[in-house]
């Protein structure tokens, strides 16, 4: 891998995490709990601390566009807009230029 590539595969780490979370959401959606143990779904490549969240503020979070659910303290200044804190979690929206990374650009 070359330097040039870092960038793409680190911004699409909250791409591959939202795809886990949502399998995680598909395969629990028939029992009813009220909490799910979600992956963060921050820039970090090498991040699988586990957020929990309710069903709910999960939908919610899927239900706006471009934004990603992260643990607090894993939003980046640089890469990301914070839209709002939730309960032990923080979501977020990428910044335009970390947005051409996650588009491959």
């Amino acid at each position: 891998m070359t330097d040039s590539m870092a960038p793409a595969i680190v911004s699409s780490a909250p791409q591959l995490l939202r795809e886990v979370n949502d399998r995680i959401r598909d395969v629990e959606r028939a029992r009813a709990i009220a909490e799910y143990d979600l992956v963060c779904e921050c820039g970090d490549e090498t991040c699988t601390s586990p957020m929990r969240m309710t069903a709910a503020q999960y939908d919610e979070v899927r239900g706006e566009p471009g934004t990603y659910a992260v643990l607090p303290g894993h939003e980046s200044a640089e890469d990301d807009v914070v839209v709002r804190h939730g309960d032990g979690y923080v979501v977020v929206r990428p910044r335009a230029g970390a947005m051409l990374s996650l588009n491959g650009g």
